[in-house]
């Protein structure tokens, strides 16, 4: 995806981990108030994070959540999409704390 620029995959995986799935965490509280417009807004905003991590199958089920939510999906089965596609995250974000250590390894060499 990066190609040879380590540092700039590095820097990508470092601001996802920082920045995107925090601001992705922060959906929970909004569909527990049942804040549609702000759920759609941080759902929305957050989708193309996925692709510059190379993590399409979980942009596309972002994508399919956010058009099934403007389609009139319940609260409910908002949340627990929402709780299925976070559990997927939580496990990738492993595998990419593990790439940012490898690639700091690789570039302080």
């Amino acid at each position: 995806m990066y190609g040879d620029d380590t540092e700039m995959a590095q820097m990508m995986f470092e601001h996802f981990l920082n920045n995107s799935i925090p601001e992705w965490n922060t959906i929970i509280p909004l569909i527990e108030e049942q804040n549609l417009d702000a759920v759609l807004r941080l759902v929305h905003k957050n989708k193309p994070t996925f692709m510059m991590v190379g993590l399409s199958e979980i942009h596309d089920k972002i994508r399919n959540f956010e058009k099934d939510i403007r389609s009139g999906l319940s609260w409910n089965d908002i949340a627990n999409r929402y709780e299925a596609i976070s559990l997927e995250i939580n496990s990738f974000s492993k595998i990419i704390q593990h790439e940012i250590n490898r690639l700091s390894d690789f570039v302080e060499s």
